[in-house]
């Protein structure tokens, strides 16, 4: 699944429909950090002082519809954990020399619909907002965070935040 597919989406019209396709959160891969402007920290939609920090995440995802979105799948109900790094044996499996074999771990917490980040000791760091991560401490995840696992960078979206940036970059 790529962006476009999100904005394909949203273009269709139907919100019931896209929010159906779209019910996780999600992160999109967007570049490693040595391409990535530190300008774009501190990008969260969620938080209203930061709200004149959207056109940053708009100008990023506009530079690649093609850019990979991973949904962070997990079962219905409780709290669910969503492994990453470069062994095949986590959720989401990235094949970067900067990434530890289990580098950090997505905690959702279905009941509260929060997403939270720790990472689990890693070699080059998790990052949220160009800030690293204190090994094992829960970090709350917000719309449009920047995220790196070593140097692979995300960001991250609940439903309804991914549905307000498309809007952004489709009504500009």
């Amino acid at each position: 699944m790529i962006l476009q597919d999100a904005i394909s989406a949203f273009l269709s019209g139907d919100r019931e429909n896209f929010f159906r396709e779209f019910s996780e959160p999600i992160i999109i891969q967007f570049r490693n950090r040595r391409r990535f402007s530190s300008s774009s920290s501190g990008t969260s939609l969620s938080d209203q002082k930061n709200k004149k920090n959207l056109p940053q995440v708009v100008q990023l995802l506009k530079q690649g519809s093609s850019f990979p979105l991973i949904p962070l799948q997990v079962p219905r109900g409780g709290v669910a954990l969503v492994r990453v790094g470069r062994s095949e044996q986590n959720d989401i499996v990235i094949q970067d020399d900067t990434v530890s074999a289990r580098h950090a771990v997505f905690i959702v917490h279905k009941a509260t619909g929060t997403v939270s980040l720790k990472d689990l000791a890693s070699s080059n760091g998790t990052w949220v907002n160009e800030q690293r991560l204190v090994t094992a401490t829960e970090t709350v995840l917000f719309d449009g965070d920047t995220l790196f696992f070593g140097e692979i960078g995300f960001l991250f979206f609940y439903p309804r935040g991914l549905f307000e940036v498309i809007s952004s970059l489709v009504n500009r």
